[in-house]
């Protein structure tokens, strides 16, 4: 077994579960901080002499209603000890209508990163709760609908004008919170509506 393979197992078991300390007081709920990342990571980094850094970036500007700017962002990382090193890789999305989309998407990239790697302990099984009953779904397809414009579109994400940008926002929040990818939400919400995938979230936390 490789040396830098040896320390990030023992990085990896001295973490453990990073409890969730963040409060967001206007939607309700708790979230794992970056910070709280951070601060369980650094004490095992440094006994463990390793360094993580970000090696290349590649960033995906859009206008969202030509308010607020949406960043889609995939980070290489790298974790090294000196003289092996590996990569490994981050996505993350943020919405802002100031200057902070880019840290929201950074910050995101960081945390899934490092949650793949590290395979840092959750709470609770986010795909347990992942599923839309058929009666749901049947009484929504009964409803007339008209397929607006998309607005803007990363990867494979298509919002539509029943997601404003205040539900976006919620559904992200709520996601990252939860340690959940948020694509597959934005999605659902895209084909039930955002409400529901919102209580959906948001019943997730209440369980957990």
């Amino acid at each position: 077994m490789g040396d830098l393979t040896s320390k990030i197992i023992s990085l990896i078991g001295d973490i453990g579960i990073i409890p969730k300390t963040g409060v967001n007081n206007f939607h309700k709920y708790e979230y794992r901080k970056h910070e709280d990342i951070m601060k369980a990571l650094q004490p095992s980094l440094v006994k463990n002499g390793l360094i993580i850094y970000p090696k290349h970036k590649k960033v995906l500007f859009n206008s969202v209603d030509g308010k607020s700017r949406h960043v889609a962002i995939e980070v290489i990382y790298a974790i090294t000890d000196g003289e092996k090193t590996i990569e490994f890789t981050g996505l993350g999305e943020g919405i802002d209508n100031g200057d902070k989309a880019i840290y929201k998407a950074q910050t995101g990239a960081t945390k899934y990163a490092l949650n793949d790697l590290l395979m840092l302990a959750s709470e609770m099984d986010a795909e347990a709760h992942d599923v839309q009953t058929k009666a749901t779904t049947t009484q929504h397809n009964n409803k007339p609908t008209v397929q607006p414009t998309p607005k803007y579109e990363v990867g494979t994400v298509l919002l539509k004008d029943k997601v404003d940008l205040s539900e976006q926002e919620q559904i992200i929040d709520l996601c990252a919170a939860l340690n959940i990818k948020h694509e597959n939400k934005l999605m659902k919400a895209n084909a039930i509506g955002a409400t529901k995938v919102i209580e959906e979230l948001k019943n997730i936390q209440k369980e957990g």
